[in-house]
């Protein structure tokens, strides 16, 4: 009986040392940006990354970093700011969270993030993205439009694979093109849901688009850490109207038809596309 109090016990007594210590130490505001500065270098590099900022400052119970940059190995990611707080509804529930606010090439990005045992939990994760700012896509073609993510994702915190997760993303007044976005695309609505079982493919499905319509579904299977490297397959049928003359006339000449079934299969980096005839 003790064994399973002093759990639960040992948790309201942190949240509570939490609650009443980091404020004394904000208030206070001894040259506390040193110290703040060694603890999150420590953190950091006892997970692996190696992180830089250009600025640290603290406002109420926020932490905010400015021209961060994170590197894992050969992975890299820079963020304009970074502000993290602790997230009220996860202490309302006895577990400690932070909500993470952040802006990535001037697209702004938020999330809650909790742990539970063994999995890292990420709700309402909020992102919207104006396409024609990301630099680097491993596609022949330039893109525009504006994309919003939604949703929840839960990952494996021993290796971070994804345990499972629900996420919608949008991607409105897409437009593209080789040398330009010159084709408008429409608007489209992409959902990928996980099953029961974290050992299955998840399901995907995708709709929508007026130039270029497209329909389909599939799986995808997460099996690294790296989403660029997960495994997908499904069926995809697209309809090209009149209203992209020149894209119409390439896909008539390519295909014999302004309409194909195509099988996608490969990873995300690298996808295969072949038309089922």
């Amino acid at each position: 009986m003790s064994a399973a109090i002093a759990k639960p016990l040992s948790t309201r007594f942190l949240i509570t040392l939490f609650i009443i210590v980091l404020p004394i130490f904000i208030v206070i505001r001894w040259d506390s940006s040193t110290w703040l500065d060694t603890q999150i270098q420590q953190a950091a590099s006892d997970a692996g990354y190696q992180l830089t900022y250009s600025d640290l400052s603290v406002s109420g119970l926020s932490l905010r970093l400015q021209h961060v940059h994170i590197q894992q190995q050969q992975n890299t990611l820079n963020l304009d700011s970074l502000e993290i707080s602790p997230s009220l509804s996860s202490l309302m529930s006895g577990i400690l969270g932070a909500d993470i606010v952040a802006s990535w090439l001037g697209n702004p990005i938020s999330a809650s993030i909790s742990s539970d045992n063994d999995l890292l939990i990420l709700s309402n994760i909020d992102a919207m993205v104006d396409v024609s700012r990301i630099e680097k896509l491993n596609i022949p073609a330039q893109l525009a439009g504006l994309m919003h993510l939604q949703g929840d994702l839960v990952l494996q915190q021993g290796n971070g694979l994804p345990h499972s997760g629900k996420l919608n993303l949008t991607w409105n007044q897409a437009k593209a093109g080789l040398a330009q976005p010159e084709f408008t695309l429409g608007d489209y609505t992409m959902d990928l849901n996980s099953v029961q079982d974290a050992t299955q493919p998840w399901q995907w499905t995708i709709a929508g688009g007026s130039g270029v319509s497209l329909q389909g579904s599939g799986t995808v299977l997460p099996t690294m850490p790296d989403p660029k490297q997960w495994l997908v397959n499904g069926l995809i049928e697209t309809k090209i109207d009149n209203s992209n003359p020149s894209l119409s006339m390439m896909m008539q000449s390519m295909m014999g038809s302004t309409q194909a079934k195509f099988r996608i299969s490969g990873s995300l980096e690298a996808p295969r596309t072949d038309i089922v005839r």
